[in-house]
């Protein structure tokens, strides 16, 4: 009997000691589903708060990659017919890249060139979209982009009464054939503005100083209104290969009379640029460059005679040889403005047949419309150019 008794003592503590057991589970549990939520929460709002790197539904992974990849079967002919150099650095040409815009714009989708000196196609649903929006209406729009290797960046900005956000997915062609797809990503737009010029202006949020050891570029633009043809011509042609590193012909005051803060290096690259479609490269001319090529090439895209010339830059009369900065910074190392590019906002024509160009300068890594504006003055004569000037406004 004393045994039974022990037993059922036992029995009794070992239930007590079972619940207690299964009451501390629950306990641990419960708080744990309630600290997760929490925290959730909290990393939610962490993330938000930086603004880069956000979740992404699988419903928007699947959407992004599956309308991407409707639009890179669209060209995929053009792209494998194109001669675009080897498969390890493609690029596509300028005409390849406008015959794609064209493909793309008859299914109505809003087509930007990229790098791509080209309007943009269809850019009306954009327009309103940030004009909807700049009055506080929340919406969504999707816009392709023309990558240089012949792929295809969507990007897709919504808007949701207070911040803005894109959801970006890159589709590039495989060496072997087919496509693949970078990671898709949800980013917020630190600040935006759609200009009266038409340029869609915005800012990334990224990653910054002590998380990252360089100083990430976090500006894009995009024209959206459509630009004339013509400029469009003449800035390609005439302006853009000219640039505005160091003290280039776009970048100081000078006339054919005084060319004291043009740097020689700067000038030659560029008209180089306007002669033979690329820049002199560093190593080409380890002595100097030839007099008769330099003043060959001065003298035929401005009115300065050889006397000037061999006066202005650095003449050595030894070696017969002109001595430049070939990477074009002279005394000012190169900086954000260097990267602008020439937008014509108007031209004149003067009673003696010479034009004067009316320029900002594009600096998309500033996120500037207009970083500098100023008015060169050119005199046009069939596929032949002279530069006669440049005042800043």
């Amino acid at each position: 009997m004393k045994n039974r008794g022990r037993m059922r003592k036992s029995q009794g503590l070992l239930l007590v000691l079972l619940l207690l057991v299964l009451a501390g589970i629950f306990l641990l549990t419960s708080a744990r589903k309630e600290k997760e939520p929490a925290e959730s929460r909290q990393e939610e709002a962490e993330e938000e708060e930086k603004g880069y790197g956000l979740s992404v539904s699988e419903e928007e992974v699947q959407e992004a990659q599956k309308d991407c990849r409707e639009k890179m079967n669209l060209v995929e002919d053009l792209y494998q017919s194109a001669e675009k150099g080897t498969a390890q650095n493609a690029v596509i040409s300028r005409e390849t890249a406008k015959d794609m815009m064209e493909v793309l714009g008859e299914t109505g989708a809003s087509v930007s060139p990229g790098s791509f000196w080209l309007n943009m196609k269809n850019g009306e649903d954009l327009k309103e979209f940030l004009e909807e929006a700049a009055r506080g209406k929340s919406g969504e729009t999707v816009v392709y982009e023309i990558h240089t290797d012949g792929g295809l960046g969507r990007k897709k900005f919504c808007y949701d009464g207070e911040n803005m956000y894109e959801i970006y997915v890159g589709a590039f062609w495989k060496e072997e054939g087919g496509m693949t797809f970078s990671e898709v990503t949800r980013t917020r737009l630190r600040k935006w503005e759609y200009t009266g010029k038409g340029w869609f202006l915005y800012e990334y949020c990224v990653p910054e100083p002590p998380e990252v050891t360089e100083i990430v570029n976090s500006y894009e633009m995009m024209r959206v209104r459509e630009q004339e043809e013509r400029l469009l011509e003449l800035e390609e042609r005439w302006l853009l290969p000219l640039g505005y590193q160091g003290s280039s012909l776009l970048a100081v005051d000078w006339t054919a009379e005084n060319l004291s803060m043009v740097e020689p290096g700067s000038a030659f690259s560029g008209l180089y640029a306007v002669e033979h479609g690329q820049k002199p490269s560093v190593e080409q001319y380890p002595e100097g460059v030839p007099a008769e090529e330099f003043e060959t090439l001065f003298t035929r895209y401005l009115p300065v005679s050889v006397s000037t010339l061999r006066q202005w830059a650095d003449y050595d009369a030894g070696t017969g040889r002109y001595a430049v900065d070939l990477l074009g910074y002279g005394s000012t190392p190169p900086g954000i403005f260097g990267t602008s590019v020439p937008e014509i906002t108007g031209v004149t024509e003067n009673p003696d047949g010479t034009l004067i160009l009316e320029t900002d300068a594009v600096c998309e890594m500033a996120g500037q419309e207009a970083a500098m504006s100023h008015c060169i003055t050119v005199r046009l004569e069939g596929d032949r150019i002279q530069y006669l000037g440049n005042r800043k406004k």
